[in-house]
């Protein structure tokens, strides 16, 4: 954006209010204490990171204090219809069994050299050899396992051969992780027992009991050899059918989670922590609306009456998606992905869900829309989070305007992070009216300074270099790049045709301001009376324009006098 459309746009976003007034207002008492709810905290900064981790790309920002999970790192694994078994930790030379730490020992240490904290290793799919031994027949026979299933969508998703040999397994690589590592390091990383278990065939074809007790024989050989292991497991969300596969005993099985929970406690089975996956696509009112998402997906498994208590709930596998087609996720990378980002930060705090885990989010240079709510959100970060009321009716049906307010009272230093985002329309419409409301304790007329950021259509790396390559608009049959039978929200890397990729990727380095929030000018006021009056309130009132899919960012900050 040039340095003249800037100042246009934030003159409609700063002076326009002033001349109407507010057709919703968000309101933060922060002279109650009553109203304080948690500190910010940094949900956002662990990455998922997939094999073979020659080399691992760093996250978008804040590297030195980034952490990683890291997925498949005992083998098992496919790629493009190929075994790769040179990534087995696990492998039959001919006449036996062996043991072959390299390829995990070598992932390891490309993370740790990288200067990214590991968080979490996941012990998800079974090396290969594991499989050798086992019948796979055409026919369901209730017995054996299915051909079909034999390679899965994400390499080998059968469950283990031989239920000795695999805890054996297992101790012997946590063991090799002390040794080579330390047991103060290694106790400091997690362990996750499979991916998205209930994913069926994708990640498991054995049944749910299968899975249970192939946990239990998991985190037994973990907790054998490092006792203050934390290790937990991650399923699908609690409304997930599993409707799709019918295994090899005829079982249609959805979501594991709550029946694991009531097991776990029936058979004193611990787990630390359970995380699930969250995948929205943006135009679907049940993936994008925080009270259904949370009421049917989530509140199921955290607020299960055979919880485990101090045991966290988390999301660890997170993206924004377009649509899928051809048989992978298209990612959206347009302002939808940064509004909507804002509106899941507020339910991951407001329900203390301690963790997002998400995947890559810088290419060429640029980031991933929702890293700019994250950069929005770090100055918040360790101050009080208040609760907020919201009037008044949006003038866009659909729109779901809200907000997270945070405080730090000391210096009287105050945060709003407001969104808006529509649940029944994918259209940009006229911007919100809005008023950010803030009550505080300073006498009336205390000077004050704001400033806001705002990150919509206009300030999208991807989304500007659409309006600057209008081929980055169309589909093939109208002489554009994007892949006929693709939306035009999702990623240039998938949705364009090679062309378009390309020109994207020779012009990115044009648009890298946009990494970066883009701030107003510092603008002074002062705190206005309340009604009664009285010396020891006043109230802070922002106007402000809200595009469509968009958020603001508003920093309240005071003026000292000498």
């Amino acid at each position: 954006m040039s340095p003249i459309r800037v100042s246009l746009f934030l003159a409609r976003c700063l002076l326009a209010p002033a001349l109407a007034s507010a057709e919703v207002s968000l309101h933060s008492d922060f002279t109650v204490p009553e109203n304080e709810s948690g500190i910010i905290y940094d949900f956002w900064n662990t990455h998922n990171r997939l094999p073979p981790y020659e080399n691992i790309n760093e996250p978008a920002f804040g590297m030195e204090v980034s952490s990683v999970n890291c997925v498949r790192m005992l083998g098992g694994w496919m790629k493009k219809g190929e075994r790769m078994l040179d990534y087995d930790c696990y492998k039959w030379d001919g006449e036996k069994y062996v043991y072959d730490w390299e390829p995990l020992l070598r992932r390891i240490d490309v993370v740790l050299n990288s200067g990214i904290r590991l968080k979490q290793i996941v012990l998800d799919n079974p090396p290969w050899a594991f499989q050798r031994g086992i019948t796979f027949v055409e026919e369901p026979d209730g017995i054996h396992y299915l051909e079909a299933d034999k390679n899965s969508t994400y390499g080998n998703a059968v469950p283990p051969n031989d239920p000795t040999a695999w805890p054996a397994f297992i101790k012997a690589a946590i063991a090799k992780l002390v040794e080579t590592y330390g047991e103060e390091q290694v106790a400091g990383w997690r362990f996750r027992v499979g991916s998205e278990i209930d994913t069926r065939p994708g990640h498991w074809i054995g049944t749910r009991q299968q899975f249970f007790d192939h946990y239990r024989n998991t985190v037994d050989a973990v907790r054998s050899v490092l006792p203050r292991a934390k290790v937990g497991t991650q399923f699908r969300e609690a409304s997930f059918t599993g409707e799709k596969y019918t295994d090899y005993t005829g079982q249609v099985e959805g979501s594991y989670a709550r029946a694991f929970i009531e097991w776990a406690k029936e058979n004193d089975v611990p787990y630390d922590f359970i995380g699930t996956s969250y995948y929205p696509f943006y135009d679907k009112e049940d993936s994008v609306d925080m009270d259904i998402v949370y009421r049917e997906q989530i509140e199921p498994i955290q607020r299960h009456p055979d919880w485990r208590p101090g045991a966290l709930f988390e999301i660890h596998e997170f993206s924004g998606l377009s649509q899928f087609r051809n048989g992978e996720f298209v990612w959206l990378s347009n302002s939808y992905n940064a509004a909507l980002f804002a509106n899941i930060s507020r339910m991951v705090l407001e329900n203390d869900i301690r963790q997002v885990h998400l995947w890559g989010n810088k290419w060429d240079g640029l980031v991933e829309p929702n890293v700019l709510t994250q950069k929005a959100l770090i100055s918040m970060q360790e101050k009080a989070r208040y609760g907020n009321t919201g009037s008044g009716e949006p003038r866009v049906e659909g729109n779901m305007i809200n907000g997270i307010f945070a405080a730090d009272l000391d210096e009287h230093a105050y945060d709003a992070l407001i969104f808006n985002y529509n649940k029944l329309s994918m259209d940009y419409r006229e911007d919100e009216s809005v008023e950010a409301v803030f009550t505080v304790s300073l006498p009336p007329n205390s000077k004050y300074k704001y400033r806001i950021a705002t990150y919509g259509k206009e300030q999208c790396a991807f989304q500007r270099f659409a309006a600057d390559f209008p081929q980055a608009t169309k589909h093939q049959a109208d002489g554009g790049w994007i892949k006929d039978s693709y939306d035009t929200n999702g990623s240039p890397y998938i949705m364009f045709v090679k062309e378009g990729v390309d020109t994207f990727k020779a012009n990115a380095h044009r648009y890298t301001e946009y990494n970066e929030l883009q701030w107003s000018d510092w603008q002074m006021a002062a705190t206005q009376e309340l009604a009664p009056a009285t010396q020891q309130k006043s109230r802070v009132r922002i106007r402000t324009q809200l595009p469509s899919f968009s958020f603001q960012k508003i920093e309240v900050r005071p003026i000292r006098t000498p």
